[in-house]
């Protein structure tokens, strides 16, 4: 008989303001999970029915006891989309394969004296020394963020290769270069193929007070909202790349979404890349519900893990 579910820690991560952990203190951790947020979204609010659940509901979902979850802040209205990709790069790469030594900011000084160097010992074991899997889970623009970085990352494999003298490259050899290709790409409403303005607005005006704030974010002229508006060649490009190379190689898994959507989406235009996996549906919820599970509304918790569960149940 198992005994009492362990809960996750929560660690500031040192170098990512705004970015934190929920650490497991399971021995023998194999996957980290990153979440990224939307559109005037936020590291804490955006994702904080996963931070609750996951442990209240460890019974039901016990894949997540193993994990390691990561909530990456940014500037999601200011800041242009490949500056924001090219930041999540960045971060991911003090997580992923092998998490920086040094990465969390933990203040032991709050110890009494005698407990400060076991604590300290403590945090440090709650890192592995390597992952072997990566979930990444994208909301709204967040998943362009991906999208993006994951082209950003394909592309650069590429060139290693071809400047190793590799020309004709298989599927494999791209994942050994670039290990972030070999991820698990799981999209809540992503505004790959760009935003309605009128449901942006109608999300924002429910949120957010009246005034100078809400004024402001209503902006069509705000960095983000201009890369999925205007007529930049922004996001035909990624998506035209990410299909061409998804169809090369299929097995190249962080090509080749899994898209879920609220039917009620209003926000942002619904569809997916070529690859992708089937589109898959949520009734009664919203553009922002739709990546917030609930005691009574578990898809989103089923969503993000079940590939990964048959994964380690077929190895």
């Amino acid at each position: 008989m198992d005994g009492p579910t362990l809960k996750h820690d929560w660690i500031d991560l040192d170098g990512h303001r705004g970015s934190y952990a929920l650490l497991s203190p399971k021995p023998h951790k194999e996957t980290a999970i990153v979440f990224v947020h939307g559109y005037g979204g936020d590291s804490i609010k955006t994702w904080l029915e996963f931070q609750f659940l996951i442990d209240s509901l460890a019974d039901e979902y016990p894949w997540y006891s193993g994990c390691d979850l990561f909530f990456y802040k940014y500037d999601g209205i200011s800041s242009h989309i490949p500056a924001s990709a090219d930041s999540f790069l960045a971060f991911i790469r003090d997580i992923f394969p092998i998490p920086r030594r040094d990465l969390l900011d933990t203040d032991v000084q709050d110890f009494p004296g005698d407990f400060q160097s076991a604590a300290y010992e403590y945090y440090r074991t709650l890192l592995p020394n390597q992952y072997k899997h990566l979930v990444l889970v994208g909301h709204s623009i967040g998943g362009v963020v991906l999208r993006m970085a994951i082209w950003t990352v394909l592309r650069n494999a590429h060139q290693i290769l071809i400047d190793e003298g590799v020309h004709n490259c298989d599927d494999s050899e791209f994942i050994k270069v670039e290990p972030l290709l070999g991820s698990d790409l799981c999209l809540f409403a992503p505004a790959n193929l760009g935003v309605n303005f009128t449901g942006l607005l109608g999300v924002i005006a429910n949120t957010r007070m009246i005034g100078t704030l809400l004024i402001n974010w209503l902006r069509p002229v705000q960095a983000a909202y201009s890369d999925l508006s205007s007529d930049l060649p922004i996001l035909d490009d990624v998506r035209k790349y990410t299909e061409e190379y998804s169809e090369r190689f299929p097995s190249v898994l962080a090509l080749r979404a899994r898209v879920l959507w609220a039917t009620t989406e209003k926000v942002v235009v619904m569809w997916q890349y070529k690859w992708d996996g089937p589109v898959e549906y949520c009734k009664d919820v919203t553009h922002t519900e739709v990546c917030k599970p609930t005691p009574e509304f578990r898809r989103p918790l089923e969503f993000v893990s079940y590939a990964q569960q048959r994964r380690a149940q077929a190895s």
